[in-house]
């Protein structure tokens, strides 16, 4: 098991291992293989990947906020009451996806 120098930056290493007898300095094995550093901020969940988590959170609670404007902009436009437009586009979603999912018609498969 090896563990990296504080100095090393994350990423794919190319590292080479060498095992040899320190008495004679006999070398019995040479071999170079990729390793990959990463930086873990929580026990097992890495700093990128966190880092893309939090992003990934942020832009879904903007678009969110975004959208949940434009639709209130758009009640404010038609002098309607709050939700009138939300509840439009919901509704639009849940038809098209109950038409694209519904389950055909059962025909006479018991004889």
């Amino acid at each position: 098991m090896g563990k990296p120098k504080e100095s090393c930056q994350t990423g794919k290493h190319i590292v080479l291992l060498l095992i040899n007898d320190h008495v004679t300095n006999q070398e019995y094995v040479s071999k170079t293989f990729m390793v990959e550093v990463v930086d873990y901020a929580i026990d097992h969940i890495s700093k990128p990947f966190l880092l893309k988590l939090v992003s990934l959170v942020t832009g879904l609670f903007s678009l969110t906020s975004f959208v949940l404007a434009f639709l209130a902009q758009i009640d404010k436009s038609f002098g309607y009451k709050a939700g009138t437009a939300a509840a439009l586009v919901t509704m639009l979603a849940f038809g098209h996806s109950h038409l694209s999912y519904r389950r055909p018609k059962d025909t006479h498969i018991w004889t």
